[in-house]
């Protein structure tokens, strides 16, 4: 499985608490992940390194996830309109490159305040239909998190990339999408770079995102939370 994205992709490093939620669950997935803090699908058209890489290696899956007010497509804010018809053709394209390769384009959501949501979502679906890709939508199952178990880890510390346990959501609703069912609740370890924002913060440098630990571990409880929440229709 290869993920396109941003920073919402690699912070606390989804590709490598998705394998080890397969892993875990009797499916062993190998990830790789092509990112970059702040980029735009259409950055990964205009170099194409997502063609090479597909060129070099097989893929079942490739995850597209891109910034969130890009595909909101909200016309009251500046540059919107331009950007998301840049998004959307970037998407299209990279979708057709992925289904010419033999994998399955799959569109990951992100999230924005509560009041778009709705529009947000209605967007993302769309979206997906039209190139033909697995829709995974994130933004309501945060939300519902939110409200349902408030002590979780939901934001990052600067209130705006995702926090430990909203990448656990991610990857279980990933899971659920790729799989058809859903994972243990069992305690789930993740061995890899842990990247997180605590230098970031301080420096104000996003060029030195250093991975702060090796190791995730969620325990059984914390799992068993975002499954019932990957439950809910």
């Amino acid at each position: 499985m290869l993920f396109v994205g941003n920073s919402f992709t690699f912070v606390n490093n989804l590709p490598a608490v998705f394998a080890a939620l397969g892993q875990a669950n009797g499916f062993p997935v190998a990830t790789q992940m092509l990112v970059k803090s702040g980029a735009a699908l259409a950055d990964r058209i205009a170099d194409g390194s997502v063609e090479r890489l597909l060129t070099l290696q097989h893929y079942d899956y490739v995850v597209l996830q891109e910034r969130a007010g890009s595909v909101l497509c909200d016309p009251r804010r500046a540059n919107t309109v331009d950007s998301c018809e840049v998004s959307r053709r970037a998407h299209h394209d990279l979708a057709n490159l992925a289904l010419s390769r033999g994998a399955h384009p799959v569109l990951l959501g992100t999230y924005l305040s509560a009041d778009l949501t709705q529009a947000l979502q209605t967007n993302e679906r769309f979206l997906a239909r039209e190139i033909d890709a697995i829709y995974v939508p994130v933004a309501d199952k945060l939300l519902l998190g939110e409200h349902e178990f408030p002590d979780l880890i939901w934001l990052a510390a600067d209130g705006g990339h995702p926090g430990v346990d909203l990448t656990l959501l991610d990857a279980v609703l990933l899971y659920q999408a790729v799989f058809s069912a859903l994972p243990k609740t069992d305690a789930l370890i993740v061995h890899g770079p842990i990247y997180d924002l605590s230098t970031v913060i301080f420096t104000l440098d996003w060029g030195t995102v250093r991975a702060a630990r090796n190791e995730q571990v969620y325990d059984s409880g914390r799992v068993a939370h975002i499954v019932e929440l990957a439950k809910q229709p």
